[in-house]
């Protein structure tokens, strides 16, 4: 009787890394999106083989222009090594990776730092890149800036009826968005309700019984006339801001 022989072939998949947490001991994986390498230690600790190799690399050879590292790795199975073959170019690739991962890290204290308030980040101005809209500001800068001064105008109806007082210093508290008795003393000008000129001549009459406008709290000023108005009128108040 003839002797029957029959040959077949069994394909060995290792686990996805995706699957990790069914992984037994000793068992190797392999990420199939990037192709990286993990195998099972004894303990059940997953060991990421790809960066192991990398380490071995950058720690005890010298890797020369062209030159081509073949690097062995014991076969999780226990039977005999695997072969990983690596060129110049993807150990320059690894190591532009580790820097890349050092940033990163250092990034992410910066941004611990700053989320708890606490420590002190010190930047270096040189580093710090500006364009037409964006420039670093010394601090020098900053006080000169705050010499400045920002103009805004507003404009305040008086009316006659609200005017205090039975003899001179008559009297008229206002509210304007702006004062401050800390910055400088506004100017105060007349701001006519429209160009007649009758009109026009009894609001300078009025206009001119101010004595003088005092500013004891923000947003608020105290107008004193030497005699009281008989015309309603508007008055410019002219703020000076100091800041940038």
């Amino acid at each position: 009787m003839p002797a029957f022989t029959a040959t077949t072939r069994v394909p060995t998949r290792p686990l996805s890394y995706a699957n990790k947490d069914m992984a037994y001991r000793k068992e190797l994986m392999i990420d199939y999106t990037n192709g990286l390498i993990y195998v099972v230690d004894e303990n059940g600790t997953i060991i990421d083989v790809t960066q192991s190799v990398y380490e071995n690399l950058i720690k005890n050879y010298e890797i020369g222009t062209g030159d081509t590292i073949i690097v062995k790795v014991p076969n999780p199975d226990g039977e005999g090594e695997i072969e990983i073959t690596l060129q110049q170019s993807i150990t320059e690739i690894l190591q532009e990776i580790e820097v890349i991962k050092q940033n990163i890290e250092e990034i992410r204290e910066i941004i611990e730092e700053l989320s708890s308030g606490s420590g002190e980040i010190n930047i270096d101005a040189g580093s710090i890149i500006t364009d037409a809209t964006h420039q670093f500001v010394t601090q020098t800068q900053l006080a000169n800036m705050a010499k400045k001064v920002h103009i805004d105008e507003k404009i305040v109806s008086i009316n006659v009826a609200n005017i205090s007082g039975s003899a001179a210093p008559y009297t008229l508290t206002v509210s304007v968005a702006g004062l401050n008795p800390s910055y400088p003393s506004p100017l105060l000008d007349i701001s006519y309700t429209n160009d007649v000129f009758s009109t026009n001549e009894a609001e300078e009459d009025a206009f001119y019984t101010i004595q003088r406008c005092k500013i004891t709290t923000a947003n608020e000023a105290t107008i004193y006339f030497r005699e009281k108005p008989t015309t309603n009128f508007n008055v410019r108040f002219v703020i000076y801001t100091p800041g940038i």
